[in-house]
């Protein structure tokens, strides 16, 4: 596997892995993830188009690589869980597990091209427009449209659950 680094700026990177990531290449994976945490990029972009493979090591470089950002104390948004309960039937099979998916907070979506996942973080200043959005396509080309109208339901059914809708 080789792996291109572009970075805009001080806190934003791209990463594009090419061939395949497995038991042998990604622990590679996780360390330049890690690194790039580490540094202090907070926008960290992993485009897998040019991958052909990935196995389970490859998405735990993934995880690992979010978890790293965690602990440099980046807070990301919480989803209800209605919106993982109708995610199976909403966006059909994907190669990362629905379970790791919720337990991260991670969202999911579909287009024509493929499938999307993505996390935002909480505002990172006083105005709760400015925050930072981790996103990993698989084919995808959107931007995750499909996430707004999910997860204003989701809220709906957690709300209508506790009474107060």
């Amino acid at each position: 596997m080789e792996i291109a680094i572009s970075k805009s700026d001080s806190v934003k990177a791209t990463i594009t892995p090419r061939g395949r990531v497995d038991a042998d290449s990604g622990p590679q994976l996780k360390l330049v993830l890690q690194d790039l945490a580490a540094e202090g990029v907070l926008l960290i972009v992993v485009d897998l188009q040019e991958v052909d493979f990935m196995d389970s090591s490859g998405l735990s470089a993934l995880v690992s690589g979010l978890r790293a950002l965690r602990e440099r104390g980046i807070e990301f948004l919480r989803v209800p869980q209605a919106y993982y309960n109708s995610l199976p039937d909403r966006i059909g099979a994907i190669k990362e597990s629905y379970d790791d998916i919720a337990d991260l907070g991670i969202l999911a979506d579909r287009d024509d091209e493929g499938y999307l996942l993505q996390i935002f973080t909480r505002p990172i200043q006083d105005r709760p427009t400015v925050f930072l959005e981790v996103i990993q396509r698989r084919g995808a080309r959107g931007f995750g449209v499909g996430n707004f109208k999910a997860l204003f339901e989701s809220i709906e059914i957690e709300q209508e659950k506790r009474g107060n809708l």
